[in-house]
Protein backbone atom coordinates (compact mmCIF):
# COMPACT_ATOMS: atom_id res chain seq x y z
CA UNK A 1 0.00 0.00 0.00
CA UNK A 2 1.12 3.13 -0.97
CA UNK A 3 -0.29 5.54 1.97
CA UNK A 4 0.89 3.99 5.06
CA UNK A 5 -0.81 3.47 8.47
CA UNK A 6 -2.53 0.21 9.73
CA UNK A 7 -3.19 -0.80 5.62
CA UNK A 8 0.58 -0.95 4.99
CA UNK A 9 1.59 -2.52 8.31
CA UNK A 10 -0.95 -5.24 7.72
CA UNK A 11 -0.14 -5.50 4.13
CA UNK A 12 3.71 -5.86 5.52
CA UNK A 13 2.99 -8.87 8.03
CA UNK A 14 0.54 -10.98 5.11
CA UNK A 15 4.01 -10.59 2.88
CA UNK A 16 6.32 -12.00 5.90
CA UNK A 17 4.25 -14.47 6.77
CA UNK A 18 3.74 -15.99 3.14
CA UNK A 19 7.79 -15.06 3.15
CA UNK A 20 8.78 -16.52 6.28
CA UNK A 21 7.22 -19.74 5.47
CA UNK A 22 10.20 -20.62 2.00
CA UNK A 23 12.82 -22.90 2.73
CA UNK A 24 14.78 -20.37 0.84
CA UNK A 25 16.85 -17.87 2.09
CA UNK A 26 15.11 -14.76 1.63
CA UNK A 27 16.93 -10.99 1.38
CA UNK A 28 15.16 -7.97 1.44
CA UNK A 29 15.47 -4.79 -0.59
CA UNK A 30 14.15 -1.47 0.24
CA UNK A 31 11.87 -0.06 -2.70
CA UNK A 32 9.49 3.05 -2.92
CA UNK A 33 6.48 1.67 -1.99
CA UNK A 34 8.24 -0.18 1.18
CA UNK A 35 8.52 3.35 2.10
CA UNK A 36 4.97 3.55 3.29
CA UNK A 37 6.20 3.13 6.77
CA UNK A 38 9.03 5.42 8.13
CA UNK A 39 12.40 3.76 7.24
CA UNK A 40 13.77 3.02 10.46
CA UNK A 41 10.66 0.76 11.09
CA UNK A 42 10.63 -0.84 8.25
CA UNK A 43 14.58 -1.57 8.44
CA UNK A 44 13.67 -3.05 11.94
CA UNK A 45 10.78 -5.34 10.88
CA UNK A 46 12.82 -6.81 7.58
CA UNK A 47 15.91 -7.35 10.24
CA UNK A 48 17.65 -4.91 7.77
CA UNK A 49 21.54 -4.91 9.65
CA UNK A 50 22.66 -2.86 6.84
CA UNK A 51 20.55 -0.66 4.34
CA UNK A 52 23.19 -2.28 1.46
CA UNK A 53 25.40 -5.29 1.91
CA UNK A 54 27.73 -8.29 0.16
CA UNK A 55 26.56 -11.48 0.45
CA UNK A 56 28.76 -14.76 -1.05
CA UNK A 57 26.72 -17.61 -2.42
CA UNK A 58 27.65 -20.59 -4.45
CA UNK A 59 30.85 -18.78 -6.30
CA UNK A 60 28.87 -15.71 -7.01
CA UNK A 61 29.19 -12.06 -4.81
CA UNK A 62 26.24 -10.95 -4.71
CA UNK A 63 25.88 -7.02 -4.03
CA UNK A 64 22.43 -6.14 -2.56
CA UNK A 65 22.16 -1.82 -3.10
CA UNK A 66 19.74 0.49 -1.61
CA UNK A 67 18.62 2.50 -4.42
CA UNK A 68 15.87 4.74 -1.86
CA UNK A 69 18.64 5.39 0.24
CA UNK A 70 18.55 8.78 -1.22
CA UNK A 71 15.21 9.99 -0.89
CA UNK A 72 12.51 11.87 1.29
CA UNK A 73 10.46 8.75 1.28
CA UNK A 74 10.17 7.09 4.97
CA UNK A 75 12.30 9.73 6.10
CA UNK A 76 11.21 12.26 9.48
CA UNK A 77 11.56 15.74 8.91
CA UNK A 78 14.55 17.10 9.66
CA UNK A 79 16.38 14.27 8.51
CA UNK A 80 19.88 15.27 6.71
CA UNK A 81 19.17 12.31 4.23
CA UNK A 82 15.75 13.62 3.29
CA UNK A 83 16.74 17.47 3.46
CA UNK A 84 19.03 16.30 0.41
CA UNK A 85 16.77 14.65 -1.20
CA UNK A 86 14.11 17.32 -1.21
CA UNK A 87 17.29 19.85 -2.70
CA UNK A 88 17.95 17.19 -5.26
CA UNK A 89 14.42 16.90 -6.73
CA UNK A 90 14.28 20.90 -6.60
CA UNK A 91 16.91 21.07 -8.47
CA UNK A 92 16.31 18.58 -11.16
CA UNK A 93 12.44 17.91 -11.69
CA UNK A 94 11.20 19.23 -14.89
CA UNK A 95 14.90 18.72 -16.09
CA UNK A 96 15.27 15.07 -16.10
CA UNK A 97 12.60 12.47 -16.46
CA UNK A 98 13.59 10.35 -13.76
CA UNK A 99 13.72 13.21 -11.01
CA UNK A 100 10.37 11.97 -9.42
CA UNK A 101 9.36 12.05 -6.21
CA UNK A 102 8.49 8.00 -6.21
CA UNK A 103 12.45 7.52 -7.18
CA UNK A 104 15.14 7.62 -5.28
CA UNK A 105 19.06 7.46 -5.54
CA UNK A 106 22.00 5.60 -3.54
CA UNK A 107 24.07 8.82 -2.58
CA UNK A 108 27.78 9.50 -2.63
CA UNK A 109 28.61 6.72 0.77
CA UNK A 110 26.56 3.91 -1.16
CA UNK A 111 28.79 4.23 -4.27
CA UNK A 112 31.84 4.40 -2.59
CA UNK A 113 31.63 1.09 -1.01
CA UNK A 114 29.77 -0.32 -4.86
CA UNK A 115 32.79 1.28 -6.21
CA UNK A 116 34.88 -0.86 -3.96
CA UNK A 117 32.92 -3.91 -3.58
CA UNK A 118 33.04 -4.04 -7.61
CA UNK A 119 36.82 -3.78 -8.20
CA UNK A 120 37.72 -6.17 -5.36
CA UNK A 121 35.32 -8.90 -6.32
CA UNK A 122 37.31 -12.12 -7.50
CA UNK A 123 34.63 -13.98 -9.28
CA UNK A 124 31.19 -13.41 -10.82
CA UNK A 125 28.92 -10.51 -9.38
CA UNK A 126 25.21 -9.54 -9.05
CA UNK A 127 23.90 -6.48 -8.36
CA UNK A 128 20.35 -5.90 -7.26
CA UNK A 129 18.32 -2.99 -6.73
CA UNK A 130 15.08 -1.82 -6.50
CA UNK A 131 15.62 1.25 -9.32
CA UNK A 132 17.44 -0.01 -12.49
CA UNK A 133 20.01 1.91 -13.76
CA UNK A 134 20.75 1.21 -17.00
CA UNK A 135 18.23 3.24 -19.57
CA UNK A 136 18.10 0.49 -22.19
CA UNK A 137 16.76 -1.53 -19.26
CA UNK A 138 13.82 0.67 -17.97
CA UNK A 139 11.90 3.63 -19.01
CA UNK A 140 13.45 6.47 -18.57
CA UNK A 141 11.04 7.89 -15.58
CA UNK A 142 11.92 4.95 -13.23
CA UNK A 143 15.33 5.42 -13.55
CA UNK A 144 17.44 5.92 -10.41
CA UNK A 145 18.48 9.53 -9.51
CA UNK A 146 22.43 8.39 -9.86
CA UNK A 147 21.54 5.89 -11.95
CA UNK A 148 24.83 6.91 -14.67
CA UNK A 149 27.40 7.34 -11.13
CA UNK A 150 26.35 3.83 -10.11
CA UNK A 151 26.83 2.34 -13.87
CA UNK A 152 30.14 4.37 -13.80
CA UNK A 153 31.06 2.78 -10.12
CA UNK A 154 30.48 -1.34 -12.06
CA UNK A 155 32.10 0.21 -15.28
CA UNK A 156 35.18 1.26 -13.22
CA UNK A 157 35.72 -2.39 -11.81
CA UNK A 158 35.95 -3.74 -15.62
CA UNK A 159 39.21 -1.73 -16.04
CA UNK A 160 40.64 -3.83 -13.65
CA UNK A 161 40.97 -7.39 -13.03
CA UNK A 162 38.11 -7.47 -11.39
CA UNK A 163 34.76 -8.84 -13.12
CA UNK A 164 31.81 -6.92 -14.58
CA UNK A 165 27.90 -7.78 -13.21
CA UNK A 166 27.04 -10.93 -14.77
CA UNK A 167 23.79 -8.51 -14.23
CA UNK A 168 21.97 -6.13 -12.40
CA UNK A 169 18.26 -6.79 -11.30
CA UNK A 170 15.77 -4.46 -10.56
CA UNK A 171 11.49 -3.60 -10.66
CA UNK A 172 10.45 -0.44 -10.00
CA UNK A 173 9.39 -0.28 -13.64
CA UNK A 174 6.11 -2.24 -13.70
CA UNK A 175 5.91 -2.91 -17.28
CA UNK A 176 9.72 -4.58 -16.59
CA UNK A 177 12.59 -4.66 -19.34
CA UNK A 178 15.67 -5.77 -20.04
CA UNK A 179 18.78 -4.70 -21.89
CA UNK A 180 21.28 -7.82 -22.71
CA UNK A 181 24.30 -5.75 -23.46
CA UNK A 182 25.96 -4.77 -26.51
CA UNK A 183 28.75 -2.37 -27.16
CA UNK A 184 27.87 -0.71 -24.38
CA UNK A 185 27.85 -3.39 -21.52
CA UNK A 186 28.67 -3.23 -18.10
Amino acid sequence: SWGGGAQTEEDLERVLAVLDRLEAPVEHLVGNHCLSLPRAELEERLGLEAPWRALDARGLRVLLLDSCWLSPLGREPGDPIRAEAEAWLAAWRGRLAHALPWNGGFGSEQLDWLTEQASSAEGPLLVASHHPVHPGSARAAFLAWDHQEALRAVRAAGGSSAPRPLAWVSGHDHRGGVWRGGSDSF
